[in-house]
């Protein structure tokens, strides 16, 4: 027995010391003026540190943030992938945000911390800011058209998830529920109703999804770069496998889509009535542009499928929070009730669900979404660049940071600031909505610290406030997912009674994912037609 722990003892040493030696020859210096956090006068300390952030959950990134970035100092913190970055304080981000692609690269992070050389390595990113401009500016000018389509089916699948029966309840998993309600609605208003309504292309996608997400989380986040390589291409089948598959329903869609855009625009006798989505948006874009004639189908068809990723995996996990977050807030705020009753003097008529209009009068909604997003972020490492510059990059407090660092922010740090959040550990959905606005409420959650000035809207970001980003490459669809959210809520909160937990079902990190319970259920009821606003069945 003694000799098999020896063994053991003398193999984790020379297995430590193999990984140190690696770590040391292969991974950026940073600079000696930059303090770590989680790093111990131990031997293979550096290792160490980043073995352990497996199971330090905040506790490293809220004790960094307190000790140096509160003080507008960086620091460095350890990573399960053994990429060591540098944390930058609220001070320096609007300047790090800024910087052109060639010195601070996102899509470098993005290629290596969702393991996208791996999994997707097929991507094309050409034209990719014609693509994007149609998903910022194109559904907004939109808006008036969109929204009436995005509703009924958004309706139709509450209804059948949620039931039609006022008298039973329905125990509802709120993850799936919102990942059909997602998945549909958003590919309505992407790809029209051939794909939101094809059963096998929304199953295909959806473990597509699946695969891509749980591969980029282990083999970006939690895999240390020297058997990436072999775990990554292990990973990427599954992704492939759902990719072509998704490709086989999407390709075709998008194959004509151009054509038929091509022969109206070389012959204007053609009939040049479009479908008004997104693919739309995204051909007259392209086929107006310079490069026009090298975007091929495929390329904007793979573009578009890990696009619709981003913007549904976002969308799901938010809206299954803000459910948790509503239904296990303390009983006498009457969180469900003030929503309901400030939803039901705005959607007083049919019409009003499809007047984008509607969505500008819900401030208390508003917030609760957007305080959500505060708490539980989806990403907790935030606007992640790779210095690209072969001289560095010298940092505003002048620490230079060599080719080849990793900076960021963390969200979880600066949403938990109490000089930016008043009792920031708490959740207080009516956070963000001024306090004459709520000054008639019979019961609001803790005003302290409410803002006098106009209330920021879901989709506002700045230094304080990083859920989607910050700078260029913040979320382009974060405009559509905010809408999007708007509606969901309206509607369910009008339209169902919830029953309320008593202890809300706990996220889990997965790497910088932050992702509530896909398992836990709610208890749904349709409220009677004509009903009067009784709120939640406490």
């Amino acid at each position: 027995m003694a000799s098999v722990l020896i063994f053991n003892l003398v193999l984790l040493a020379a297995i430590l010391s193999v990984y140190s030696f690696l770590h040391w020859l292969l991974s950026t210096k940073l600079p000696a003026s930059l303090p770590w956090i989680g790093l111990r006068d131990e031997i293979f300390s550096s290792v160490r540190a980043n073995l352990r952030e497996y199971t330090a959950g905040f506790r490293t990134i809220r004790e960094g943030y307190s000790k140096y970035n509160k003080h507008d100092r960086p620091f460095v913190i350890p990573d399960p992938s053994f990429q060591e970055q540098v944390m930058l304080p609220t001070s320096q981000l609007q300047w790090f945000s800024t910087q052109p692609d060639s010195r601070l690269s996102e899509r470098m992070v993005k290629s290596k911390r969702f393991a996208f050389r791996y999994l997707a390595a097929t991507l094309n990113y050409h034209n990719e800011e014609l693509v994007m401009a149609a998903i910022r500016k194109d559904f907004l000018r939109n808006l008036p058209n969109v929204q009436p389509i995005l509703f009924e089916d958004m309706k139709r699948s509450i209804d059948q998830l949620f039931g039609l029966s006022t008298k039973e309840w329905t125990d509802v998993c709120m993850w799936k529920a919102m990942e059909n309600v997602i998945l549909s609605s958003t590919n309505r208003i992407f790809f029209g109703p051939e794909l939101s309504e094809n059963e096998e292309y929304i199953r295909f996608s959806a473990w597509f999804a699946f695969w891509l997400g749980l591969g980029g989380v282990v083999v970006g986040s939690l895999i240390p770069s020297i058997i990436r390589p072999i775990v990554g291409y292990m990973a990427a089948v599954p992704v492939y496998h759902f990719r072509n598959k998704s490709l086989r329903y999407l390709g075709p869609l998008v194959a004509r889509r151009m054509e038929e855009m091509k022969r109206h625009k070389s012959d204007n006798s053609v009939d040049s009535k479009m479908p008004n989505d997104l693919v739309t948006w995204i051909m007259e874009r392209v086929l107006s542009s310079d490069d026009g004639a090298t975007s091929t189908p495929a390329i904007i068809s793979e573009q578009l499928l890990f696009f619709t990723l981003g913007a549904t995996h976002t969308t799901i996990t938010t809206s299954t929070n803000i459910m948790f977050d509503m239904l296990s807030s303390p009983r006498e705020w009457r969180v469900y009730e003030n929503l309901r009753e400030e939803i039901e003097s705005v959607f007083t008529t049919p019409d009003a669900w499809y007047n984008p209009a509607s969505l500008k009068q819900l401030p208390k909604t508003e917030s609760t979404i957007r305080e959500t997003l505060r708490v539980n972020p989806v990403i907790t490492r935030v606007v992640m660049r790779e210095v690209m510059a072969p001289d560095g990059v010298t940092l505003p407090d002048g620490n230079h940071l060599p080719q080849g660092a990793w900076a960021g922010a963390t969200a979880m740090g600066v949403h938990g600031d109490e000089n930016l959040y008043p009792n920031p550990d708490q959740y207080q959905p009516f956070r963000f909505v001024p306090k004459l606005a709520s000054s008639n409420s019979s019961t609001d959650v803790s005003k302290e610290g409410l803002p006098e000035r106009k209330p920021p809207s879901i989709a506002t970001i700045n230094e304080n406030f990083l859920s989607f980003g910050l700078g260029r490459h913040a979320c382009p669809g974060r405009f559509f997912v905010a809408h999007q959210m708007k509606l969901l809520f309206a509607y369910i909160i009008m339209n169902y009674d919830v029953q309320p937990f008593d202890h809300r079902p706990q996220n889990k990190i997965y790497g910088d994912s932050y992702v509530p319970s896909q398992t836990a259920t709610i208890r749904v009821r349709r409220r009677e037609p004509g009903y009067s606003s009784t709120g939640v069945a406490y």
